[in-house]
């Protein structure tokens, strides 16, 4: 089996830097978290629902916004973690290789067995992690030990 086979069933993603990823996410979901609360510390004040010193507000907008980012962070976190199901949730996943093979053969993954592709010869009882996916195929590299 050659690389380009094995390495057609895997997509490149091109994206942006982690850090900025995180600061973008977590910046857009506390201004969108924060701005209902600061248009509702505006109104208040215009309207004079309160009749409370100025320095209040600002507290109030601060606890909020605090407040706003911790939800931001949070939720953020959530859309990070790694989906369980589907081929996206195979890759990175370990098994052990049931049988010798050299291109294609049988591993075993939590007590599933899966056919798995390789550019390299595997022996029995070796453990594999997945890099992708191909169909119902598994590409698997060997583990170093």
């Amino acid at each position: 089996m050659t690389r380009n086979a094995l390495n057609s069933g895997a997509e490149k993603s091109r994206s942006l830097p982690g850090w900025l990823t995180v600061v973008l996410v977590v910046l857009g979901l506390t201004l969108l978290f924060f701005f209902d609360d600061l248009l509702l510390l505006i109104l208040s004040r215009e309207l004079r629902l309160f009749q409370i010193a100025r320095v209040w507000y600002w507290l109030a907008g601060l606890v909020l916004f605090a407040l706003n980012l911790l939800l931001a962070w949070a939720v953020y976190r959530v859309f990070r973690k790694r989906p369980v199901t589907g081929k996206e949730g195979m890759i990175g996943r370990t098994g052990e290789v049931l049988n010798d093979f050299e291109d294609e053969g049988q591993i075993k993954i939590k007590g599933e067995i899966w056919t798995a592709l390789t550019d390299t010869p595997l022996k029995k009882g070796d453990r594999v992690m997945v890099v992708a996916t191909k169909g119902l195929h598994l590409i698997v590299r060997k583990m170093r030990e």
